[in-house]
């Protein structure tokens, strides 16, 4: 008798509990839709300014740009750099001196008074970017190169 009370007990303890029935919920009627007689008063349309786009900076890439820079990295070198941006402002390239690369010539893009520009050197990439000061006769230029040297100067328009 001990024996079976024990088998009936383990049975019991160890029995896996079944989930509750599924049972399914009454549904409520859909209320009919009403239909006023009398029709809302529809509001006069507001009246819209034209769109208009927002205009390019009137300022300009384009030509040639001197100036001094600096690279800055485990010491600060200065270089003279020269770069020459196409008159549709796609291309950016600039001639090496005695201290500095030659630049491109790369493709570029502008985006506001900004001009982005990469460079592949191997594995690393190079990021030029170029912004215009708003009288339009200086350039604030930054060249980063990972793993190198950030380059950062001012350059005039010639």
């Amino acid at each position: 008798m001990k024996r079976t009370l024990i088998a009936v007990a383990l049975l019991v303890i160890t029995a896996h509990r079944l989930p509750a029935p599924i049972q399914e919920i009454p549904e409520a009627p859909t209320p009919a839709v009403t239909v006023s007689a009398k029709p809302k008063p529809k509001l006069p349309p507001k009246p819209r300014g034209e769109a208009t786009p927002k205009p390019s900076p009137a300022v300009s890439f384009a030509g040639t740009w001197r100036g001094g820079t600096e690279c800055h990295a485990l010491w600060t070198l200065h270089l003279q750099r020269i770069v020459i941006i196409s008159a549709d402002e796609k291309t950016l390239s600039g001639p090496a001196n005695e201290a500095a690369v030659a630049i491109g010539p790369l493709a570029c893009h502008r985006l506001g008074y900004s001009l982005l520009a990469d460079e592949a050197f191997g594995k690393t990439i190079v990021h030029y970017k170029l912004q215009i000061a708003s009288d339009g006769k200086n350039l604030m230029y930054e060249r980063v190169a990972p793993g190198s040297c950030t380059e950062i100067g001012s350059l005039a328009k010639q």
